[in-house]
């Protein structure tokens, strides 16, 4: 295993003085291109219950495709970008970092000193809750809601009998996204892009549970 670098001038310089005329130096990947990134799955998470979930979720690997152990340190920090693709001016754009971190072959999370084999991945995870109010206006220029007609709850007024409905929920009309982002993985290498993928889906303001309210039709498995 050796720590990631650049092969210095003097060192090749050297190599190439005991090589013979006939000789040829060996071909030696270019060591600024060891990663590859992908985006390998996203989707809409929309969850009832004691513990409601409602957020864009994000997975996204590299992998080492150097033939060597690499080691450095690093806090995989990048950005992801949700464009909306009817108006790709509109898009979130978020920071990445070692918090996306879900599995890597040996990662020290004091140090951050990164060791991966040849081959092997590293893995992360990225959420957006759109319903966040710090992106509230953001959210409205994605999203165009209006209230989910299927979706109600009868108030009866205990003294005059009457019944009130309320219409809990408002559902967005279907976006399709693009997700892509990139993560610099060690100084000396550049940044690793993954995407664009689609992702497409009716954003729920509020996750009901399916026994009072049906999943949304475009929402649906």
């Amino acid at each position: 295993m050796k720590q990631y670098s650049f092969i210095p001038a003097i060192i090749l310089g050297l190599a190439l003085a005991f090589l013979s005329c006939d000789e040829l130096l060996p071909s030696r990947q270019d060591p600024a291109v060891v990663f590859e990134a992908e985006l390998y799955d996203a989707r809409y998470i929309l969850l009832a219950g004691l513990l409601p979930q409602n957020y864009i979720q994000v997975h996204y690997r590299f992998r080492n495709v150097y033939d060597e152990t690499l080691q450095g340190t690093t806090q995989f920090k990048g950005k992801i970008e949700l464009i909306i693709k009817r108006d790709p001016a509109v898009r979130k754009i978020d920071s990445l970092n070692a918090a996306n971190l879900v599995l890597a072959q040996s990662y020290n999370s004091q140090t951050h000193v990164l060791t991966i084999d040849p081959g092997s991945y590293a893995y992360f995870e990225y959420r957006w809750d759109p319903r966040n109010p710090a992106d509230s206006s953001l959210r409205y220029q994605m999203f165009r809601y209006a209230v989910d007609s299927t979706c109600r709850f009868a108030i009866v007024d205990t003294a005059t009998r009457e019944t009130t409905w309320v219409y809990p929920r408002s559902i967005a009309e279907r976006e399709t996204f693009l997700l892509q982002g990139e993560v610099k993985v060690f100084d000396q290498t550049a940044p690793v892009r993954f995407g664009p993928v689609e992702l497409s889906f009716c954003h729920v303001m509020a996750a009901i549970d399916t026994s009072t309210c049906p999943l949304p039709i475009c929402n649906s498995p």
